[in-house]
Order: C-alpha cells, then structure tokens, then sequence
C-alpha cells in the first residue's frame, strides 16, 4: 500500500510539475529623441538571448547579467555601423519550471529595431 501511495505521488509529481512564466519589461533605451523624422529603420525586432539553469534555486546569473548577455548577443549578431543606435527596446523573461522547483530555465530575450540617422 505504501509503495503503491509513493508511485502514485511520484508519478503525479513528474507529469503535473512543468510550467512556464513570461515577463517581460522596457529596461533601457535610446538618450536620443526620435520625434523628428531624421532616421530611418534598417532592421526591425533583431533578438538576443541569455539562458541560465538553476538547479534547486543555485547557479546562473542576475537579471541585469542576463540582460547585459542578451544585449551583447544581439550586438554580436547585428553589428551597428555608424549613425545606427537601437531604438524600442524590450526585454523579456521566460520561466520554466521542471519537477517543481528543482530545476529552472529563465531564458532572457532583448529585442529592439535597428535605426540609422540621416547625416
């Protein structure tokens, strides 16, 4: 009986514990005023991502880590060339959750678009 209540609670357990959380905020952006029509958009919504595991809540790195991640990652992958800043950033957080709280995936994503000034 007791064996029986164990598997029954084991298997629950590992069938009913994944879950996933998204959040997501604007942390920074351009010191530079848009309100005028002297720029125009080279790329829209160009992405990067930082990804940590937290196993029973130790490893990984801070959210302002991740986000400084994130952001090289996109740097890395879209190289701004001069007169170009990026503009409308955000950034977001994605919890996943496997077997409870033992294992923990926070994936970090910063988006933004690409802008070029008009000389």
């Amino acid at each position: 009986m007791k064996r029986n209540r164990l598997l029954s609670i084991l298997s629950l357990l590992i069938l009913s514990s994944c879950s996933s959380v998204l959040s997501g905020y604007n942390s920074f952006g351009t010191n530079t005023v848009l309100s005028q029509a002297n720029f125009d958009y080279v790329k829209k919504n160009v992405t990067g991502k930082s990804e940590v595991r937290h196993i029973l809540g130790l490893g990984g790195n801070k959210k302002q880590a991740m986000i400084n991640e994130a952001k090289q990652d996109l740097l890395q992958n879209y190289q701004l060339k001069s007169n170009q800043s990026l503009a409308n950033v955000t950034v977001d957080f994605k919890y996943s959750n496997v077997l409870g709280l033992v294992s923990q995936k926070i994936t970090c994503t910063v988006n933004a678009d690409i802008i070029e000034f008009k000389k």
